[in-house]
């Protein structure tokens, strides 16, 4: 990704989150200023468990819920991204407070095509990014904002794009 578009386009929280700050606080605030919400779902992301050996996805507290939860409840584009083969999970296995994942349109991201998924992503996110005018005919490093375009939260691998208001005007 920062190839594509910068390495100041790009927040990483394990990169960008400080010492002592409130680590919450920094992945609300992500999530409110972003457009555009990329979940990469892998093969345990449903069955991942806390300390205690509870399903973390089941607890409200869980980092991956707020943020997807959180999304949808401000009507964020979300863009599921399946990992090496894993297919969307049924509405059963998730909370209700994120079903709403399981209503947009999914990508695939494998192994052996990764150059080739990966550049459908690419290209998907630079159609969001053209068709808002945040960027300049296709080049991403040529934005109208020096605020982030794209946020990677690692916890349980969820990538976050944040597409600015601003419009480009001549």
């Amino acid at each position: 990704l920062v190839a594509n578009f910068g390495d100041d386009a790009i927040f990483m929280d394990v990169d960008t989150i400080e010492g002592g700050t409130d680590f919450i606080t920094v992945l609300e605030d992500a999530v409110q200023s972003c457009d555009v919400l990329i979940a990469l779902i892998g093969k345990q992301w449903l069955s991942i468990k806390d300390k205690g050996g509870k399903r973390r996805l089941d607890s409200p507290e869980d980092f991956v819920r707020i943020e997807i939860a959180t999304a949808l409840k401000r009507n964020i584009r979300v863009i599921p991204v399946l990992v090496d083969g894993v297919e969307l999970p049924d509405r059963t296995h998730l909370p209700a407070s994120i079903h709403g994942l399981l209503d947009f349109s999914a990508l695939r991201y494998g192994a052996e095509s990764w150059n080739r998924d990966f550049d459908d992503l690419v290209s998907a996110l630079l159609g969001i990014y053209e068709s808002a005018g945040i960027i300049v005919a296709g080049d991403p490093r040529r934005r109208l904002s020096s605020r982030p375009i794209i946020a990677v939260l690692l916890g349980l691998l969820l990538l976050f794009t944040s597409v600015p208001t601003y419009r480009y005007v001549d």
